[in-house]
């Protein structure tokens, strides 16, 4: 089976995410220790020589350092944090997780981005065996945006294994019988004769 997601994509998420949170806490404590040291000079100052001639400048220098800290995290975690986290979850949830294996044909590929997991998504409906008799059995799973599944064309036949309609692994089983428009051959020729 070709598995969609490498396990050194995965490991890299992992280690992305720590190193990270790493350097935002190591920023974190360098502020702070800029803070303290703020505080306590100007506590010394006060306390021992009775000067305040230093309260304005070290106020200003310690509300800018705090907001421009605070502005700096908020984007961090809003932003290329949060991505990462997102992906790190839905990796672990993958090796965690329920996961199920079926076939199916391919009938739709839709380019369209789907979001799951704060993750965004590209969506290929297909029909599988029905559950029940007569019933027919049509889902919709997911495939990653920055990856891509080319040998999933409509009609093709295909074993996969997902968690939660995200395509892990997949097998073709029987290529797609019609190419597709613009990629020429006989089977594009046999189409238009059967148009006219």
């Amino acid at each position: 089976m070709i598995s969609v997601y490498s396990d050194n994509e995965k490991q890299a998420a992992f280690r992305t995410k720590k190193i990270m949170l790493a350097v935002w806490l190591v920023v974190f404590a360098l502020v702070a220790a800029v803070e303290i040291t703020l505080f306590t000079v100007h506590f010394v100052r006060v306390e021992t020589l009775l000067d305040r001639s230093y309260q304005t400048p070290f106020a200003v220098i310690s509300v800018v350092i705090a907001i421009a800290f605070s502005f700096g995290s908020l984007f961090f975690f809003g932003t290329k944090y949060r991505m990462v986290k997102a992906y790190c979850r839905m990796y672990r949830d993958m090796r965690q997780g329920q996961r199920d294996s079926d076939t199916g044909v391919v009938l739709e590929k839709d380019d369209a981005l789907t979001e799951k997991y704060s993750v965004l998504f590209h969506s290929i409906t297909v029909e599988c065996p029905p559950i029940r008799r007569g019933q027919r059995n049509v889902r919709t799973l997911l495939i990653e945006k920055d990856h891509s599944a080319p040998r999933l064309t409509p009609g093709t036949r295909f074993k996969f294994t997902a968690h939660a309609n995200i395509i892990i692994s997949y097998e073709v089983i029987a290529p797609s019988p019609v190419k597709e428009e613009g990629s020429g051959g006989p089977a594009v020729i046999s189409t238009q004769n059967n148009k006219e």
